[in-house]
């Protein structure tokens, strides 16, 4: 193989693996404000919001209020975790309590179950690469 060539795959390779200069993107919306926020969530464009760049992970909380019950997705910075929210919530003297908290790595992973494709976007295109140069 020549160098040419493997300079192409490896650039396919990488190109296909990283997003380049893309913050995660969580779903943010709140049953208050969004009845389709609710459970079972459908996933839709108008809740995705671009995190900043500090937030490293998706969140869903299901917070107990006397009106019922309220879910909140949004973005996790690394300070704040679902054990902080328990335990500042906890700690006050409020009405509310958390029933449900999670968190997870990963564009709008705070929705439905998705399925990531890259990796099967790396193979047929590695394979395709592969293909065009044999």
């Amino acid at each position: 193989m020549s160098i040419q060539k493997f300079i192409i795959i490896s650039v396919t390779i990488l190109l296909t693996l990283f997003e380049i200069g893309t913050c995660l993107r969580c779903y943010e919306c709140t049953t208050t404000r969004h009845q389709s926020c609710a459970d079972p969530y459908k996933k839709t464009n108008n809740y995705i919001h671009d995190c900043t760049i500090k937030d490293t992970q998706c969140g869903k909380l299901i917070i107990e209020t006397p009106e019922g019950d309220v879910i909140v997705r949004h973005c996790f910075n690394p300070f704040i975790n679902c054990e902080t929210v328990i335990a500042k919530t906890n700690a006050l003297t409020t009405n509310e309590k958390i029933k449900h908290c999670s968190s997870c790595h990963g564009d709008l992973c705070n929705g439905a179950t998705s399925v990531s494709l890259s990796i099967f976007f790396t193979i047929v295109i590695l394979f395709g690469t592969c293909l065009y140069y044999k």
